[in-house]
């Protein structure tokens, strides 16, 4: 979980323009389901190995986990955006 959060924090520290996708129309939102996807799949794997729970809590706390972190990274990435200046 902890890897996959890393990833994708440094892919959206980049500027746009270094990262190379294919000419593919939607290809940066495919990309972002991907990355959140994984995401999604490993704090799930997380919370069903850490701690017995049912289903429907764990399946709150990966959603919770993950719009958390997407909430950050769009912050981070507003951050880094702007030369040094919060919005």
């Amino acid at each position: 979980m902890l890897l996959v959060m890393g990833i994708i924090f440094f892919l959206s520290h980049q500027p746009g323009d270094t990262l190379h996708l294919p000419s593919i129309p939607g290809i940066d939102k495919i990309s972002h389901m991907f990355a959140y996807g994984l995401l999604a799949l490993t704090v799930l794997w997380f919370f069903g190995s850490a701690q017995p729970a049912g289903l429907l809590t764990i399946a709150l706390k990966t959603v919770l986990v993950c719009l958390l972190y997407g909430m950050t990274d769009e912050f981070h990435q507003s951050y880094s955006l702007s030369g040094g200046q919060c919005l």
